[in-house]
């Protein structure tokens, strides 16, 4: 006989149980609410002689209610303890891509709030794009002087003046004063059509030495934030939620000697926290370390350049050290004369060298010396990822290289609203870092919230996907085994206490009319070099809400319409049957509830995404978010039915409910 269970109780500050008592009401059940009374009739019908579900003994009213009052009753279950000790390539990690944004990609703001947010809300990999900094004072460079002269011709300030106005109008766009522009020496290359040449350059002819690098989204009107005020951000954030390491994904675009004041500030801000070889057998990779041994590090994910004393590969980039090399007429190259060579090098040495773990290299071929480094990561954009799942050579040859080796994946640029990729399809091809915008509630961010919730940003992939896993030698697959045909039914009973849709006065309460939209989220696109071919990608913004395309509508399922901030939606039942595909580790329920409107777009009131494995059967409270990704007081109250089994698909799937 089965173990009875006691109702949880959490631990406190110190980390020690207390004695027990009732716990504090984890779902706030109002007395004599819809869902109250829905279950007081459900208790009247529970056997008093046997245990519950979760094998709890219920002894009375009080004590059923004591426990779908307590966090034992939710849909989600505990996050299960992990094994830390895989190699990094083992795990996804919860990603964001140009996370110093706070809106969209052409005219939003840089902030270091977004570090703090996204770090305590549970991200281990940060993006930040630096461009040299801002020169001192407001005068013309020389350079633009020594342009007018050695021409002939009087110097035009027209594009200058039309590239301020348009950030004067981004700025109040913002609703924020303009900053001043970021005046920047002339390129010694013609400025490509369309792009003004006074933006931010990887490399100036006169750099000024007393500026420090700047973060900000290059050629667009963002608002930018000092690199040292970004690293300070990351250094009071980055171990507040979570001791596991993070990943910094630098995109480099300044010149030596700015490179070489990131490398000091840097050092300066994150010290201990660095990773640092400290003889040249650490140097000699042959494979990652696992998250557990680097708790509290950040590791900087920078280009790598070839290095002859550690016998790397080399890479298209030339070696240069910290501050000064030799040319091939032996004169010593500093960072400051390099700099304003015409084909100089691109990185500084000392900066690639904080890439440890973490070395950038463009992808070119499976055959190229970097793709055997242990270090070494790809990055690919979505576009790049779809294309190469298609492919019967690349798209396994991409699966297998993401067992063992780290693959960053970033979205379009075509994103301009700051819409998200579907990470879903990239953790299906081992992808470990799929950056997202965190600043952007939809699909994307809902699925990632389902993955990494109550984590600490680090989830081990399913078998199969790690490093040495092996084959199935029954089927010659890694991952058919993981897979199997899902049978599900979620019973909607009420939900309590939703929250107002932003925008609207509380007024607009009584006039709430809500309807619950759930999405199943499994493997459409087959195993990799045997997929779908002919997908088409979801369209950009579509809706703020992150609805799908009509391809995912036949896993979509759309209760009724009720009434009320706290409605009754009468036992209506949403299935799936025989779903093919079902991996209960990579697939997901993910749920809306909406305001129904006639005459405009349906509101967003509340959403949760819960991955298929940590979804519990029985009588559940499904605890919601709000339209901000903010904990709410909200919940659903739910039967659960959930079963998955080897065999062949049913024909007989249930038909998907109009919207």
């Amino acid at each position: 006989m089965a173990t009875q269970k006691e109702l949880p109780v959490r631990p406190s500050e110190g980390g020690q149980l207390p004695a027990y008592k009732t716990p504090a009401p984890f779902h706030d059940i109002k007395p004599g609410g819809v869902a109250f009374q829905q279950l007081q009739n459900i208790y009247g019908n529970i056997p008093k002689d046997q245990p519950f579900q979760d094998n709890v003994q219920i002894k009375d009213e009080m004590s059923f209610f004591e426990y779908m009052r307590s966090s034992a009753s939710s849909a989600t279950a505990p996050f299960p303890e992990q094994d830390l000790d895989h190699p990094l390539s083992s795990y996804y990690i919860s990603s964001s891509h140009n996370t110093y944004l706070s809106g969209n990609q052409l005219y939003g703001s840089a902030s270091t709030d977004a570090y703090t947010n996204v770090l305590r809300s549970g991200c281990r990999c940060l993006e930040i794009d630096v461009w040299d900094g801002e020169e001192s004072g407001t005068s013309a460079s020389s350079s633009d002087d020594e342009a007018s002269i050695s021409t002939g011709r009087p110097r035009s300030d027209s594009k200058r003046s039309r590239w301020s106005r348009m950030k004067a109008k981004a700025a109040n766009i913002r609703g924020s004063s303009p900053r001043p522009a970021h005046r920047q020496t002339t390129s010694p290359h013609p400025a490509e059509p369309g792009v003004d040449s006074n933006r931010p350059l990887a490399s100036a002819t006169h750099p000024n030495h007393d500026a420090e690098p700047v973060v900000l989204h290059g050629f667009t009107l963002t608002q930018s934030v000092s690199f040292r005020a970004v690293c300070q951000a990351i250094r009071d954030s980055a171990f507040v939620t979570s001791d596991l390491p993070i990943i910094v994904s630098l995109e480099v675009h300044t010149n030596l000697d700015q490179q070489q004041k990131m490398v000091d500030i840097m050092n300066d801000s994150w010290k201990d926290h660095l990773v640092v070889f400290t003889s040249l057998e650490e140097r000699n990779l042959e494979a990652l370390p696992s998250p557990s041994s680097l708790k509290n590090k950040i590791l900087i994910k920078v280009k790598g350049i070839h290095n002859s004393q550690t016998g790397e590969s080399s890479a298209p980039l030339e070696h240069v050290t910290s501050r000064a090399t030799q040319s091939s007429s032996g004169e010593a190259i500093t960072a400051a004369t390099a700099s304003s060579q015409k084909k100089g090098p691109k990185i500084l040495l000392a900066l690639s060298d904080l890439g440890i773990y973490t070395r950038a290299f463009t992808f070119r071929h499976w055959d190229q010396p970097e793709a055997s480094m242990a270090n070494h990561v790809f990055s690919f954009s979505e576009g790049k990822m779809f294309e190469m799942h298609s492919d019967p050579t690349s798209g396994p040859a991409l699966f297998k290289h993401n067992k063992k080796f780290l693959t960053r994946v970033f979205p379009r640029g075509t994103r301009i609203r700051s819409s998200n990729v579907d990470p879903t399809f990239h953790w299906r091809m081992g992808a470990q870092m799929v950056a997202l915008n965190w600043q952007k509630l939809d699909k994307g961010m809902m699925l990632n919230e389902g993955m990494f919730a109550e984590s600490q940003g680090w989830i081990l992939k399913p078998e199969g996907y790690r490093a040495n896993d092996q084959v199935d030698p029954a089927t010659g697959d890694e991952i058919a085994s993981n897979k199997g045909l899902l049978d599900l039914r979620i019973q909607l009973l009420s939900a309590q206490d939703l929250r107002l849709p932003q925008d609207r006065d509380p007024s607009h309460r009584a006039r709430i009319k809500p309807y619950v939209q759930i999405q199943l989220h499994v493997d459409t696109y087959g195993p990799p070099g045997q997929g779908k071919t002919n997908r088409r990608q979801s369209r950009d913004d579509s809706d703020a809400y992150g609805d799908e395309d009509s391809e995912d509508k036949k896993y979509q399922r759309r209760s009724k319409t009720a009434r009320g901030d706290s409605p009754d939606f009468a036992g209506e039942v949403l299935s799936w049957s025989g779903v093919a595909d079902a991996a209960d580790e990579l697939s997901f329920v993910r749920l809306k509830i909406k305001d129904d409107r006639a005459l405009a777009q349906d509101d967003l009131i509340a959403w949760a995404c819960i991955r298929l494995d940590r979804l519990q059967p029985g009588l559940r409270l499904i605890r919601l978010l709000d339209a901000k990704r903010l904990p709410s007081t909200a919940f659903l109250l739910v039967r659960i039915s959930k079963k998955i089994s080897s065999g062949v698909p049913s024909m007989s799937k249930s038909p998907p409910l109009s919207d």
